[in-house]
């Protein structure tokens, strides 16, 4: 779908097809992460996943009012 503007584009502006193609473009830039937060991270889920693991023939209980 092109778009278009109900002006004359300026000298320096780009069209907005140009600035969505360019957007498209650009990849994200992230920082890299901290090793040590990175280790905390994994233990922490390591420890989720080790908390609600159930045991065989736990049943899930359910609270009734």
């Amino acid at each position: 779908m092109r778009q278009s503007l109900e002006r004359e584009l300026r000298p320096g502006e780009v069209s907005l097809d140009e600035l969505e193609r360019a957007f498209q473009e650009t990849e994200i830039e992230l920082p890299e992460p901290n090793p040590v937060d990175l280790a905390a991270m994994t233990n922490d889920a390591k420890a989720e996943e080790h908390h609600t693991e159930k045991a065989p023939g736990d049943k899930k209980s359910s609270v009734s009012n």
